[in-house]
């Protein structure tokens, strides 16, 4: 004889089950990476006595739902640690932002951080930690970076500098019964941000104006040269300087008059289809190729 009241919990309680089994079957990966931010990047670079002195004003939206926590430049191997003679930092509020190498074997990196702040890890669920730093960029803050270098070595470029917020870790355990599947990425990912910064300098003729070729063309790809026809010209005036190059060491004149219309061309789009940045950046390597050609 059947039980009414069981078969009555039972008809209650099954459903409740599937659902509350539903819940933690479907519960994903927590997906906030530590790149999901906005920021504006203004280049500056200065040359100085002996050296090249890049300065950057990173811009922190207000949009952004956690803090800033560091920046990190990295470098390849063509650049020794021996050329830099000053780095660090600052942030809104006069909070100092300090600067430490990490190496690597493909070459090594700056890391900016705020200046003797620990790093935290707090429970922001029963799944999710929250990593952070005190003393961190809040959104609608600015931080500036400065690097300087001897020159010696290195020369103007495309450069590659990454940024990192806060980020939430999903937590798995055995309670939440999941495990994290073939395609998990971490929440620890950079923001990568394509800037005006040092890259090894080339140590003959051909390769400093296939740098040059390259540089030129990376800026407009980034934007930093916004008129189609300008980047043509610039380019004409380039591959024209290349040809004669190649000819030998009797066309080195004709390269560096060809050279010198290259930097009659920056300085007339100056502030007009090239940006600062870029102005500098590619006129310290025309300076370069032009003192290379004359050797």
């Amino acid at each position: 004889m059947q039980n009414p009241a069981l078969l009555k919990s039972l008809f209650i309680s099954f459903p409740l089950l599937l659902c509350v089994s539903f819940v933690f079957s479907a519960v994903e990966p927590f997906d906030e990476m530590a790149s999901d931010f906005e920021a504006e990047v203004i280049t500056e670079i200065n040359p100085v006595e002996n050296g090249v002195e890049y300065r950057y004003k990173i811009f922190y939206s207000e949009n952004n739902k956690r803090n800033l926590i560091n920046l990190i430049f990295d470098f390849p191997p063509g650049i020794p640690e021996s050329e830099f003679i000053k780095y660090g930092g600052k942030a809104d509020g006069n909070v100092k932002w300090s600067g430490g190498y990490i190496g690597g074997t493909s070459g090594f990196a700056i890391l900016f951080r705020p200046f003797a702040s620990p790093q935290k890890v707090e429970w922001v669920s029963q799944y999710h930690k929250l990593w952070s730093l005190d003393y961190a960029a809040k959104p609608g803050e600015k931080v500036e970076i400065e690097l300087l270098l001897k020159g010696e070595n290195i020369i103007p470029g495309v450069a590659k500098l990454r940024g990192k917020r806060e980020w939430a870790q999903w937590v798995f355990d055995s309670f939440a019964g999941r495990y994290p599947p073939a395609d998990f990425k971490s929440g620890n990912v950079s923001k990568t941000f394509t800037v005006p910064g040092p890259v090894p300098k080339p140590q003959n003729q051909t390769s400093m104006i296939d740098h040059l070729i390259a540089t030129t063309t990376g800026a407009y790809n980034e934007g930093w040269i916004s008129k189609a026809d300008v980047y043509q010209g610039l380019m004409d005036k380039l591959v024209a300087a290349k040809e004669n190059i190649l000819k030998g060491r009797r066309n080195y004149h004709t390269a560096r008059n060809i050279i010198g219309a290259f930097k009659h061309l920056l300085d007339a789009q100056r502030g007009k289809a090239i940006d600062e940045a870029c102005y500098r950046m590619l006129y310290i390597n025309a300076d370069e190729m032009i003192k290379m050609l004359g050797r």
